[in-house]
């Protein structure tokens, strides 16, 4: 009888996780579905001051509705100070993605042009959202700010 009631504890247990995960994530805006391309990404210190990622930026960000992303961003050239120094002037990664409130978009990253990357929890909140334009910020060696515009389809 007590390996019943354990039984049964365990698996009220595991459904209560499940149930509380599944309130935590919330649905997927419609908008965010879809192809961006990308127009700037600047680091910005405690002060305020935006120094940009690098220069001839280029970039595209991938949302499907089956839960899966890539981010894919080149750079023309890049000074000492451009922070995409750190990742030879390409960032390229890709995985699967969830919604929390905030909203709040998290790249769970499976694959990355920096192996260090994988396995990770990249979180982007939702700054701006329409069917043309998406601002993403958080922190990533550093505040950071990411203006996309939707690319068209093609």
């Amino acid at each position: 009888m007590q390996i019943l009631k354990n039984l049964f504890l365990v698996t009220i247990l595991t459904l209560s996780g499940a149930i509380a995960h599944a309130a935590a994530e919330i649905k997927v805006p419609s908008d965010l579905i879809g192809t961006w391309s990308l127009q700037t990404f600047d680091i910005i210190d405690k002060d305020g001051k935006k120094t940009p990622w690098c220069e001839g930026l280029t970039g595209l960000l991938t949302y499907n509705q089956n839960g899966y992303m890539s981010a894919a961003i080149n750079c023309a050239k890049t000074t000492d100070q451009s922070p995409a120094r750190a990742y030879d002037n390409q960032l390229f990664y890709a995985g699967h993605y969830s919604m929390t409130a905030g909203p709040t978009v998290i790249h769970h990253v499976m694959n990355a042009s920096k192996g260090s990357l994988i396995g990770t929890d990249l979180i982007r909140r939702i700054a701006h959202l329409d069917k043309n334009s998406l601002t993403l910020t958080g922190d990533f060696g550093g505040n950071f700010s990411i203006v996309w515009t939707k690319a068209p389809i093609k």
